[in-house]
């Protein structure tokens, strides 16, 4: 079943620390969970681009006039339009600029990276591994992991430990550390995850028992606290000691055919107690954010912007009313996911800015 969306950040940066509290800095996993509540709301197009250019085509050129009923491509002045054809007109300039838009942005990726990948590098050189739960035993895992001992350290120590890396002194990337020919063109950072029976129920229990109160501490109240903290602390533990730290015993496979295609589970194959995780090429994570359903709310912009059209016969009130309901969307998703965001991850939702 679907319910909020579990979102953890896994911190290793003090796991040889055997206290409930280890001595380390929060602001790395502050900043890992504000990017993320940045990227809830953010789009590959852009709505008011989209709805700018639109009105240029239909209003500013007059193209909106192909729909009355009269044969000559060439004539535009104003008449009672058809409603099949006006559908049609709208139709083809909204996704005109929509494709504008869409080249664009997979041009540019080529020459500054994909924000879902700088979320990818983010984590890395945080030492945060993300785990992002859509449904009870679904979810994707991002890990973060570094391969330096320590990255909550001064500039120089991070340009020294970024020139180690460079110069090949430090292992690879990844879950399992393999060199980019054994992966064959597979990711060794972003997975999607199918999570066991026992893993789902031993992240309820720790979250419902270490924190009575929601994630949300209150100001001043101690005992609020120190359930946070150690919350944190067990739930930590848990995902990155006993099951990531296991890893050796899971399966970590790559998708079938007929998985990308279809998204059907993999096959499970012993131990049947661990995780599967598959190679996750696409960044499928971002189906949980507005990126991953780019489509869906474009289709919906347009859907939208034409019922207005049909009701007021105008363009400029169907693109103002459009543009309302779009960036009220986008309000929504961000507050109700930083709530979440904040419940899930234990960060109090005063840092969530």
């Amino acid at each position: 079943g679907r319910g909020p969306l579990d979102i953890e950040g896994g911190d290793v940066e003090g796991k040889e620390e055997k206290p409930i509290h280890p001595d380390v800095s929060v602001w790395r996993s502050i900043l890992i969970a504000n990017e993320w509540c940045e990227m809830q709301g953010e789009r590959h197009t852009d709505v008011d681009f989209t709805l700018m250019f639109l009105l240029l085509f239909l209003a500013g050129l007059k193209y909106e006039n192909l729909a009355t009923a009269q044969p000559d491509e060439d004539f535009l002045e104003p008449g009672k339009p058809n409603v099949l054809m006006r559908f049609f007109v709208i139709s083809m300039w909204y996704f005109t600029v929509v494709v504008m838009q869409l080249g664009w942005m997979t041009f540019s990726y080529r020459f500054q990276r994909d924000p879902l990948d700088q979320f990818v590098d983010l984590c890395q050189l945080s030492n945060i591994s993300a785990w992002i739960l859509d449904r009870d035993f679904h979810g994707y895992y991002v890990h973060g992991r570094s391969v330096h001992p320590h990255t909550d350290v001064n500039m120089h120590q991070m340009q020294t430990n970024l020139k180690d890396e460079s110069d090949a002194k430090r292992p690879n990337r990844g879950l399992t550390q393999k060199p980019s020919q054994d992966l064959n063109g597979y990711t060794d950072m972003v997975f999607e995850v199918y999570i066991t029976d026992e893993i789902r129920k031993e992240y309820r229990s720790q979250f419902k028992k270490m924190l009575p109160h929601g994630g949300v501490q209150k100001q001043g109240d101690t005992k609020t606290a120190e359930a946070v903290s150690r919350a944190h602390f067990a739930i930590n533990e848990y995902l990155m000691t006993q099951v990531i730290d296991d890893i050796h015993n899971s399966n970590v496979q790559t998708p079938t055919f007929v998985h990308n295609v279809l998204g059907t589970p993999p096959c499970r194959v012993p131990p049947p107690d661990n995780p599967v995780l598959l190679r996750d090429n696409r960044n499928l994570y971002a189906r949980v954010l507005f990126y991953g359903i780019e489509g869906d709310l474009i289709i919906l912009d347009l859907l939208v912007f034409i019922v207005w059209d049909l009701i007021f016969q105008d363009v400029f009130i169907a693109a103002l009313l459009t543009y309302v309901g779009a960036h009220a969307l986008m309000e929504l998703r961000c507050k109700w996911g930083t709530s979440n965001v904040a419940k899930k991850t234990l960060v109090d939702e005063r840092f969530l800015i």
